[in-house]
């Protein structure tokens, strides 16, 4: 087969064309399936896409390495401006100094805000105290709905195709 540009849209005109010449592929998916493998290059386009689709899940997966790479390298920062604060607010307290300029920064020891303590049952309090958060149980809706019962505002729709893909 000549050599062209592969993109989807030639594809499937190759395909439509193929099944246009020969109406008789309708009804013989197996010889169908083998010339659509022989008369067209959707064999060939299916190929580069699944190595395309790999190559993809190789970066995601390198890059999810880096991330969590990059997430420990971040934590470890994090803990150590922690540990750097911690001193700071030792030195400046065992100095009885509240506040202290120097050229990089203005260093205050200044009062928290106060913290409510405790635990309660929420049930022991009233509802003014309380977040009332009312969710929808769409597992229970979809069960209610297919034992017959009618749920306003939901309905079932039948199942969207999708692609399979085994590398194994």
């Amino acid at each position: 087969m000549a050599q062209m540009k592969m993109d989807t849209n030639v594809v499937r005109q190759q395909i439509d064309s193929l099944l246009l010449q020969y109406p008789e592929l309708q009804e013989d998916d197996q010889l169908r399936a083998d010339m659509i493998e022989g008369e067209t290059d959707a064999h060939e386009f299916l190929r580069m896409l699944e190595r395309m689709r790999q190559e993809a899940c190789s970066m995601a997966g390198a890059l999810a390495t880096n991330i969590a790479q990059i997430e420990g390298r971040l934590a470890r920062f994090e803990r150590r401006e922690q540990a750097v604060r911690g001193l700071i607010f030792k030195i400046l307290d065992a100095a009885n100094q509240k506040r202290l300029e120097l050229p990089e920064a203005t260093l205050s020891i200044v009062n928290g805000q106060q913290k409510l303590l405790g635990e309660a049952d929420p049930a022991s309090l009233p509802d003014s105290l309380c977040k009332i958060k009312r969710e929808i149980d769409r597992k229970a809706v979809k069960e209610a709905i297919k034992t017959g019962q009618t749920v306003p505002g939901f309905t079932l729709s039948n199942a969207e195709p999708h692609l399979a893909i085994r590398t194994k």
